[in-house]
C-alpha cells in the first residue's frame, strides 16, 4: 500500500521485491490458464481472442519480471543476497522493451531487410536464435522469447522470497 509518509528504505525495498514476486506468480498462473485454452474455440474470432489473451498474459509476465528485476536491483544495494544469479535482468529488460514497443520493434524480426535498432539489435546480438513474442517449450520449461526459462526464474524467486521474508522479519523485529 502507498503511504503518504516517510518509509524505511530497507522495508520498502523488501516490500517491493515481495510484491513483484507475488505478482509474478499471479501472472504466471494467468499465462498458464490462457495458453491451455488458446486456439480451442469454435469460431474464428473466439480463436483469435484466445491467442490475444495468451499473448497479453505473456507480455504482462515480462513486464512483471522486469519490475521484479528492478526491485531486486534496488534491494540488492541494501541486501546483497537479493538478486538474480545470472543475467536474467538484462533479458527481461530487453523483452519488456520489445514487447512494449511492438509497433517499432516487431518488423525488424519479420523482415531481415529492416535494420534492428535499440533493444531489437541488442536482443538479436545476445540471442541470435531468440524469438520475441513467442513461448518455446523446452526441457520441461517455458522459454519466454525462446531464451529465458519461466520455471528457472520461478525457482530462483522462491529462494529470494524466503530470504526477503527472513530479512523483513529481522528488520521489523517479529
Amino acid at each position: 500500500m502507498f503511504e503518504n509518509k516517510a518509509v524505511d528504505p530497507r522495508e520498502e525495498a523488501l516490500t517491493d521485491v515481495l510484491h513483484w514476486i507475488w505478482s509474478w506468480r499471479v501472472q504466471l498462473q494467468r499465462l498458464i490458464s490462457s495458453t491451455k485454452v488458446q486456439g480451442q474455440c469454435s469460431g474464428a474470432i473466439e480463436r483469435c481472442r484466445s491467442y490475444s489473451c495468451a499473448s497479453y498474459d505473456e507480455h504482462a509476465l515480462v513486464v512483471v519480471g522486469w519490475n521484479l528485476a528492478r526491485a531486486m536491483k534496488k534491494a540488492g544495494e541494501l541486501f546483497p543476497s537479493i538478486r538474480f544469479t545470472e543475467n536474467k535482468s538484462e533479458v527481461l529488460r530487453l523483452l519488456r522493451n520489445l514487447y512494449e514497443h511492438w509497433d517499432s520493434q516487431r518488423e525488424p524480426f519479420r523482415n531481415p531487410k529492416v535494420p534492428k535498432e535499440r533493444s531489437a539489435k541488442d536482443f538479436a546480438t545476445l540471442f541470435p536464435t531468440g524469438r520475441p513474442w513467442s513461448i518455446t517449450f523446452a526441457q520441461d520449461d517455458w522459454l519466454l522469447g525462446g531464451v529465458i526459462g519461466v520455471n528457472s526464474i520461478s525457482a530462483e524467486i522462491a529462494t529470494i522470497e524466503t530470504e526477503a521474508l527472513e530479512l523483513e522479519t529481522q528488520l521489523l523485529g517479529h
